[in-house]
């Protein structure tokens, strides 16, 4: 099978170079393509540029008759994945759109973060495997029922947090535990916040301030699949003893990251 890894070009078989126009736009050029052997692509979609390069993909491997897989880290527009308002976009269906316009062979995506990716994506095959650590020995705790759903976890043997919202005007006011009792009956353990996706990570910190209220004395680590924006390794960093993500959406890595943090490598 061929591999086009357009992450890691020193891992990929098929080898290419992606040029920039003067306007701007990016043009990539594939070389040695075997039009009789199955290809695999492997790639991340964080920004309209690469949804454009990938576009160029199919369109190269189309038009030469390769069968094809996609194997994408992260998809972007995960979070928009319903009509908020008529006066904003589908954005999840319109990458969809994209993605089924290509005519893949099948689709792999690492954390998708929605069923709707799922049913939007028509030759979605399965989900990349979840690098999460092994946390046996912690107490779980998941920042939604979303999450809790996400990673089969059973509500009386996980923590399960909650935002708090001013009834009147909707603004998120708090976090709160909705089972107390797990911790309580388990007070001898420390604890693990497990979810897929960090921005800012307000959130994260939000839930570990009731954490600290709750339990005051006990270690806490954290655990997201994406990492998409630098404040949130310094939110996450300052509030939790271990930090853990992937690599996912950016090559985390290779900068100067606090000690407590460990980036798990998926490309």
């Amino acid at each position: 099978m061929q591999v086009l890894n357009l992450i890691r070009p020193e891992k990929s078989s098929i080898k290419y170079k992606v040029i920039q126009f003067p306007d701007g736009e990016p043009h990539i050029v594939l070389k040695d393509i075997d039009r009789k052997d199955y290809l695999s692509v492997i790639c991340r979609i964080c920004n309209p540029t690469d949804l454009f390069i990938l576009m160029q993909v199919g369109d190269i491997l189309n038009r030469q008759g390769v069968l094809f897989s996609l194997n994408i880290t992260y998809l972007m527009s995960m979070r928009m994945d319903r009509v908020i308002s008529y006066d904003e976009s589908f954005s999840l269906s319109i990458v969809a759109q994209v993605i089924n316009n290509m005519s893949p062979q099948a689709v792999h995506v690492l954390e998708p973060h929605s069923y709707r990716v799922q049913d939007l994506i028509n030759a979605y095959w399965g989900d990349i495997a979840t690098p999460i650590p092994d946390f046996r020995g912690y107490l779980k705790v998941y920042p939604d029922r979303g999450a809790l759903q996400r990673y089969g976890g059973d509500s009386t043997k996980n923590v399960i947090c909650s935002k708090v919202r001013d009834p009147k005007t909707g603004q998120l006011s708090g976090f709160k535990i909705e089972n107390p009792e797990v911790i309580e009956e388990n007070q001898d353990l420390p604890l693990v916040v497990i979810d897929d996706l960090c921005d800012g990570g307000g959130t994260f910190k939000g839930i570990a301030q009731l954490l600290e209220s709750h339990c005051p004395n006990r270690d806490r680590a954290i655990y997201v699949t994406h990492m998409v924006n630098p404040k949130g390794i310094a939110t996450l960093s300052e509030n939790y003893k271990e930090v853990y993500f992937t690599n996912s959406y950016r090559d985390w890595g290779r900068e100067v990251l606090p000690n407590n943090v460990k980036v798990i490598e998926v490309v």
